[in-house]
């Protein structure tokens, strides 16, 4: 069996002068602002149901604030290319599994678990996610939660995900990679190798420069409400790089201008965030 190295920090907590308006770590804060977007942008019972009254309030003032439509339908377009992307990476296997780690607020774990009922799907966040989470989509009674979902509560800035997974090795993984640094990245991504099967992989978003640079003004607002993004890239070869140090043999960089346009989604999209599929095994 694979040997698992000592965890990296998984979850990055907010530092002592922000703002929690949006919540305790960055990966809250982002999911609240996303889960507010996409009910402003995309509005159905299960991504009103996963928003709050402040999130959507921050995403009006982004819409505000960047009137480009490229960059709200990438907004829009951001929960279906995880999703895709996600099953693009799933292995042709009976009864594979998903896991997420810190779902915040996002639809794709419930949407992949009605598309594929053969796929187990787990859920992971801070106990407070989670129940916000629970409680959101309790409030909501038309929305069907699949039996195909495991949700588990679990600070993983403290608690070991091998703890929580016991058994368990998933053969995709995803996680929002802007929070760390590329050598954090490298770590934690290296740490979900050992964690996940042998024909395992990782889905990830990054922050793309240009993209970045084009919501200049919006970029720097919402750094001050959900902190930096130290995860940001302006190469493919530096997003590749990241992976493969981490040992993966194959990585895929899809551009969501490309890859929106393939999933008939609407376009043109703007490049804010890039996704990359990273393989432990050569394709």
């Amino acid at each position: 069996m694979t040997e698992i190295y000592d965890q990296p920090i998984l979850l990055k907590r907010a530092s002592s002068n922000d703002s929690f308006i949006l919540g305790h770590t960055q990966e809250q804060k982002g999911s609240e602002f996303q889960s507010g977007a996409r009910a402003e942008l995309t509005p159905s019972p299960l991504t009103l149901a996963l928003s709050s009254i402040r999130g959507r309030f921050m995403a009006q003032a982004m819409i505000f604030m960047v009137p480009d439509t490229r960059a709200h339908r990438f907004i829009a377009a951001r929960s279906p290319m995880l999703k895709a992307a996600i099953l693009r990476a799933m292995p042709q296997k009976p009864q594979p599994i998903l896991a997420t780690v810190a779902v915040g607020f996002s639809p794709v774990t419930i949407l992949i678990a009605h598309e594929r009922p053969d796929v187990r799907v787990i859920e992971i966040d801070t106990p407070e996610v989670i129940q916000k989470r629970k409680t959101r989509l309790r409030h909501a009674p038309d929305i069907i939660i699949p039996d195909n979902i495991e949700t588990y509560k679990a600070d993983l800035s403290t608690i070991a995900l091998t703890d929580v997974l016991g058994d368990t090795r998933p053969d995709v993984m995803d996680i929002t990679g802007g929070y760390f640094t590329h050598a954090e990245l490298t770590q934690v991504v290296r740490y979900l190798a050992d964690v996940m099967s042998d024909e395992g992989a990782c889905v990830c978003y990054l922050p793309w420069f240009d993209g970045i640079e084009q919501i200049k003004g919006a970029a720097r607002f919402f750094k001050s409400q959900i902190g930096d993004y130290p995860g940001m890239v302006g190469h493919v070869d530096t997003a590749k790089r990241i992976f493969t140090d981490a040992g993966y043999q194959t990585v895929e960089v899809l551009f969501p201008s490309q890859f929106g346009a393939e999933l008939g989604l609407e376009t043109p999209i703007m490049d804010i965030e890039i996704l990359v599929i990273a393989y432990k095994q050569q394709k």
